[in-house]
């Protein structure tokens, strides 16, 4: 089993871009079996032999409901600018839900997705 995240560079919102990728590295660290591709053009993912998963606020299954495949690839976009789930060959999209429905940061939307699947796992 592997899981792959794949996360956008968020052009402006940090003066140095490896921050977006220590903050993305991070997190996949804390999770066994979790590998971190840092794209800057969608054409740049590579989603072979794993089913592909958008985290999207606009996703169809709800994080608490989905079932976890054994092979994914998460893949968020760029905060407040995502066309994912028309931009993006996928297999499935998931949300998460919010008390105010308010868009979260890629990497609040990885560490719970993470999680979430570490815990349905035990």
């Amino acid at each position: 089993m592997s899981v792959k995240v794949i996360a956008h560079y968020e052009k402006g919102w940090f003066d140095d871009p490896r921050t977006d990728r220590r903050l993305y590295d991070h997190l996949t660290r804390c999770f066994a079996d979790t590998s971190l591709q840092m794209i800057s053009d969608w054409d740049e993912a590579d989603t072979e032999g794993k089913t592909v998963v958008l985290l999207d606020e606009q996703g169809v299954e709800s994080l608490t409901a989905f079932k976890h495949p054994e092979n994914a690839c998460y893949v968020v976009g760029r905060t407040g600018q995502n066309n994912l789930l028309t931009d993006i060959k996928h297999d499935v999209s998931v949300r998460i839900a919010t008390p105010n429905n308010i868009s979260m940061f890629g990497s609040t939307v990885i560490a719970m997705t993470l999680w979430d699947r570490w815990t349905k796992e035990q």
